[in-house]
């Protein structure tokens, strides 16, 4: 039986659709039984009151398919713990394509994360460098600043996935990964 997103879909702040992580925690389990959930705090400060975690999923070779962070405080939570845990498990399977279109957290809105500072009409709204840090008076982009090729050659910058150069194939998995986990805590199968 294959997993329906639609029917375990709920209506959280602003009647906006939302997949909760215990939904697509099943149906990650449907899809990949042999892929694991990794966890881990990046860090936890009790005397502010908030935890970051990550969360690593590996494919059933043990290659990284998603790595996501998640920071939750007890403003936001008194189990701040668990939460931090469970958003970052939530975001790396929305990386992995679990709910990515119900994650609130991969809505942009106005302040889309990989456009340039001072886009075209965002002249200097929130989240932007408006006016003279990087657009011009008509909010208009100004173009990037060119290099100082004076100071010599720039190192070439790190290969990307999928050239020639960049092979992650035959690379061992992380230490800690022994063999595909049960549940976002950690349980061997």
């Amino acid at each position: 039986m294959s997993f329906d997103p639609k029917r375990h879909v709920i209506r959280v702040q602003g009647n906006r659709e939302y997949l909760p992580v215990s939904a697509r925690l099943v149906w990650f389990r449907q899809e990949h039984p042999d892929w694991g959930i990794v966890t881990n705090p990046v860090e936890i400060n009790m005397e502010k009151r908030y935890a970051i975690f990550s969360a690593t999923i590996f494919n059933a070779e043990g290659k990284i398919m998603a790595t996501a962070t998640k920071m939750e405080n007890v403003q936001g939570f008194a189990d701040f713990l668990e939460k931090a845990e469970t958003g970052a498990v939530g975001r790396a399977l929305s990386y992995c394509g679990f709910g990515t279109i119900y994650d609130p957290d991969l809505i942009e809105g106005n302040r889309f994360a990989d456009a340039p500072v001072g886009g075209v009409g965002n002249a200097g709204g929130a989240g932007t460098r408006g006016g003279s840090n990087g657009s011009s008076s008509n909010g208009t982009a100004r173009p990037a600043p060119r290099p100082n090729l004076a100071a010599g050659p720039a190192a070439a910058p790190p290969a990307a996935p999928g050239s020639a150069e960049f092979d992650d194939r035959d690379a061992p998995p992380p230490a800690r990964w022994e063999r595909p986990m049960n549940s976002a805590r950690g349980m061997a199968a």
